[in-house]
Formats: C-alpha cells, sequence, structure tokens
C-alpha cells in the first residue's frame, strides 16, 4: 500500500482533512510533527523531520532560512525539502517514499482519497462530480486564506484584537456559509454538502471550521474589544450548524475533533 507522510505541527484541523478521509479510504499516512505551532522552529523540515538541538542548528547554517506567515524565527529546511515543496510551507505532504511533494491541505486530502483501497465516493463518481467537489474545496481555500489571517492574528497579538483580520474573517465566514447553506437547502434530501453522500467538501468543511477553536482562549480578549466571536456567525445558518453537529457524531471525524468540537460549542453557549 502506497503510504503518504504528512509533516506539521500536531493537532491541526488540516491536517485532519488526510486523516478523517485516510480512514474512509483506506489509506496508510504517517502523521508527525511538533506539538503545537511554534515550536516547529525546532525542527529540520525534511521527508525525514527531526528535533535539532542548538549545536546542531549551528552546524546546518546552509539550511537557514527567514521565517515566512506563522513564524518569527529562523526556520531549518534542507534542499531536498524545498525542491519538493517549493513554497516552503507545511502541512507537507510526501508520496513514493519522499520523490513526489504534495502541498495545500485539500491537495494532500485528494491524494489520500486517491490513494485509498477501500470503495468510497468521496471524490465523486464521475469526472463532473469530481469538479463539482473541486470548485467547493476552492471556495474552503479562498476562505482560509481569510480566516488563518485571523488566527495568527490571535496567537501573536496578546492583549489587542485586530480589527482589520476579525472583520475579513467574519466577511469570508459569511460568504462561506452562505454557499454552504444553500447547497444544503436546495435538495429535499441534503443530508451532506453534495446531497446524500459524504463526499471531501464535508470532511474539509468541518476542518476548517474547527479552525475556529482557536478562538475559545481569547473569548475575554474578544470581549474587551466588544467583538463577537467569527464563529458565532454560523448562528445565522441553522443548517451549516446542523451539519456540524451530525459531522461530529461520526467516529472517524469524532476520533480528531472532538477537542475542538467542544471548544466551537464553548464558543457558542458564551455568547
Amino acid at each position: 500500500m502506497e503510504k503518504i507522510k504528512i509533516f506539521c505541527y500536531k493537532f491541526s484541523p488540516r491536517v485532519f482533512k488526510s486523516t478523517i478521509t485516510a480512514r474512509y479510504a483506506g489509506t496508510a499516512i504517517e502523521y508527525i510533527g511538533s506539538e503545537n505551532t511554534t515550536s516547529l522552529k525546532d525542527w529540520l523540515w525534511d521527508y525525514n523531520p527531526r528535533v535539532l538541538s542548538e549545536q546542531q542548528k549551528r552546524e546546518l547554517p546552509q539550511f537557514a532560512t527567514k521565517a515566512r506567515t506563522g513564524f518569527t524565527d529562523t526556520i531549518f529546511k534542507t534542499n531536498e525539502f524545498l525542491k519538493l515543496h517549493p513554497f516552503g510551507m507545511v502541512p507537507a505532504g510526501f508520496a513514493k517514499n519522499g520523490k513526489v511533494g504534495i502541498f495545500e491541505s485539500n491537495s494532500i486530502m485528494r491524494a489520500v482519497s486517491r490513494a485509498g483501497e477501500k470503495a468510497h465516493m468521496l471524490y465523486g463518481t464521475d469526472i463532473f462530480e469530481s469538479s463539482r467537489i473541486d470548485s467547493f474545496l476552492d471556495q474552503s481555500l479562498i476562505f482560509a486564506i481569510s480566516s488563518q489571517k485571523y488566527h495568527l492574528s490571535l496567537l501573536n497579538n496578546r492583549d489587542n484584537v485586530d480589527n482589520d483580520a476579525h472583520r475579513q474573517a467574519e466577511t469570508a465566514m459569511r460568504t462561506y456559509l452562505s454557499g454552504i447553506e444553500n447547497a444544503l437547502t436546495a435538495f429535499a434530501k441534503a443530508t451532506f454538502i453534495m446531497g446524500e453522500t459524504l463526499t471531501l467538501i464535508d470532511i474539509a468543511y468541518a476542518c476548517e471550521l474547527c479552525m475556529f477553536a482557536g478562538e475559545k482562549p481569547a473569548i475575554q480578549k474578544l470581549k474587551s474589544a466588544e467583538k463577537a466571536p467569527v464563529f458565532s456567525t454560523i448562528n445565522d445558518f441553522p443548517e451549516c450548524l446542523k451539519l456540524l453537529h451530525r459531522l461530529s457524531e461520526k467516529p472517524n471525524f469524532a476520533k480528531d475533533l472532538t477537542d475542538h468540537y467542544r471548544a466551537l460549542c464553548y464558543i457558542l453557549d458564551c455568547i
């Protein structure tokens, strides 16, 4: 069986897109990385990533690169890593024993789906259904751009709320949920976004929303700034909220997302 390795910080809902998909598709994956975002700077980014000591860092100046989005320190990335991942970001997927690099969480998820040994319809039944699924996944990436900026602002600003990041994330959330709500109400038996069948869209949807679990530790900061949590926007989209509840109850989702889902429920209870 083809195994896909994913390097990222642990407990990332964007990697959970692939771990959830793997359970449905029967794909072998290996998920490796640091316990949190900030400690990933202490790793050598490579097909065989590992924690570096301070001495080892001094001995590997050729791999030192200036940190970009989400990091403030020097990051150590091998030439082979950058060859396979030219944008130099995580999550970083590897296939064919490190000969092929796959980047962007939705693309890694699609690869996991395609590599599966179990029969499933996660990526549609024909090229046109697959293309429709891709359309939703592309929209989720547009949403993710604004939400990622907001998540990073919550991490980096200890005392203040970035008003622009909050506003942009709220607008992006409303736009994204409006489309999902329309899809869920378009058909009488729409249990999932594509209708009656679970697909990659539903997995990406649940995982992108679970990124907003990061608002839980910022609740008091948001209240002080007289800002509602961005996730609370979902209250205006009842079918979207129902779908999130249904997905959270599925064992293949719950194994990864339970803690994040509980945090989302806490956020709604705090409003």
